[in-house]
This record gives structure tokens, C-alpha cells and sequence, in this order.
């Protein structure tokens, strides 16, 4: 089981299955799971100990727990997608 998940909504996605899926990861053993959403530029931010939380319109996220220290620049995944919405 990965310690961290990361998971970018496609625009034929669904929400329910993927957040069930978000909690599935870490009913699992993972520590932290990420669902980016470019539709809405919101990240969902899933955590082992029930944890949930949504940013909107952010430019960086930085990580925690297994991923302290690394932060994910979201301009460019909002740029690139962009064309796909």
C-alpha cells in the first residue's frame, strides 16, 4: 500500500466513485491522498485519520506527513488541463 496517492479528476470523472476511492486509499494504510480537481481548481486533501479538506484556487500545496517537505506547483497542472475543460 502507497503511503501517498495522488489521483487528477478527469472531466469524465464522477465525484462519487472517486471519493470513495480517496477513502478507500486510506481505509487501506494510506497516510495521505491528494484528488486534484482541475474542472474547479480545488485539490481535496484525504487523510488516514478521517481527515478530509478542500483548497480551492491555490498555486502551491505543500505536503505533510510521508510527503513533508514536498510541494506541488499547481499553475502548470491548471494550465495544462485547462485545455481539456
Amino acid at each position: 500500500m502507497p503511503r501517498f496517492v495522488i489521483e487528477v479528476r478527469s472531466k469524465t470523472d464522477c465525484c462519487c466513485p472517486l471519493l470513495e476511492k480517496m477513502c478507500e486509499w486510506t481505509d487501506s494504510g494510506a497516510q495521505l491522498a491528494w484528488l486534484i480537481d482541475p474542472e474547479n481548481h480545488a485539490v481535496e486533501i484525504y487523510r488516514s485519520n478521517g481527515a478530509a479538506e478542500v483548497l480551492t484556487n491555490l498555486d502551491t500545496l505543500k505536503g505533510e506527513g510521508p510527503v513533508e517537505g514536498f510541494t506541488l506547483d499547481l499553475l502548470p497542472v491548471w494550465d495544462s488541463l485547462a485545455v481539456y475543460y
